[in-house]
């Protein structure tokens, strides 16, 4: 793979995460110093094989070399890894503090303001956890259209949103204010209960409902 190639691909990572590389430029990525020529990849071919298949499998499959298999399903048992230490368990949450106290754990080395949704059944068990955007909530004005979208995804009673102030600062800013009311009205709306919305600072957390800016 040639160095132009790899830089590019760099460079989206470094401006829009690695979730928009395309699979064949991320796997090129992980063994770009053997050079794959990803015309080898057979027609077919997907994710659902690197997942399912074993060593012996892939290899009568693949025209590579045992070395960059052994990267592909190395790189695999480490994408699994992480996806099962991130898995949040079902019927974790029973309360806004406790949202709040994982909370400050997931944004602790987190520099950039993000807003996670944290969707619950009705006897507020968690469904899933969504990192809903990053950026200042100043500029998100379609978000409670996006937000309630994954609410209804999931079947959720309600949900908990919580953003960070990377300033280290619980203070609630205007920004906050206009976001968490226009929320609200729209969850009303869509008869969804909006249970909290939590700002998480350095080695604190604040909620929006016990401030009584969310009724």
């Amino acid at each position: 793979m040639d160095e132009i190639k790899i830089a590019e691909i760099y460079e989206l990572i470094e401006k829009f995460g690695p979730s928009i590389v395309p699979t064949k430029d991320l796997i090129s990525l992980i063994i770009a110093p053997d050079c794959l020529d990803l015309a080898k990849f057979p027609d077919g071919f997907g994710l659902r094989d690197l997942i399912f298949l074993d060593f012996k499998q892939l290899k009568s499959k693949l025209p590579f070399s045992d070395i960059i298999i052994f990267k592909l399903l190395a790189a695999v048992e480490l994408g699994n890894r992480t996806f099962k230490n991130c898995q949040l368990k079902f019927g974790e949450f029973t309360s806004s503090s406790k949202v709040g106290e994982i909370s400050l754990k997931f944004f602790e080395n987190i520099y950039q303001e993000c807003l996670v949704g944290f969707f619950l059944d009705i006897n507020r068990n968690l469904i899933q956890r969504v990192l809903l955007f990053k950026g200042s909530l100043d500029k998100s004005l379609a978000f409670p259209r996006e937000v309630l979208s994954y609410a209804l995804k999931n079947h959720a009673y309600s949900f908990i949103l919580v953003h960070n102030h990377p300033s280290g600062s619980c203070k609630v800013s205007k920004a906050d204010i206009i976001f968490t009311k226009r929320m609200e009205r729209a969850a009303k709306i869509m008869g969804i209960h909006f249970d909290d919305h939590l700002i998480i600072g350095a080695a604190q957390y604040l909620s929006l409902r016990e401030e009584n800016i969310l009724k």
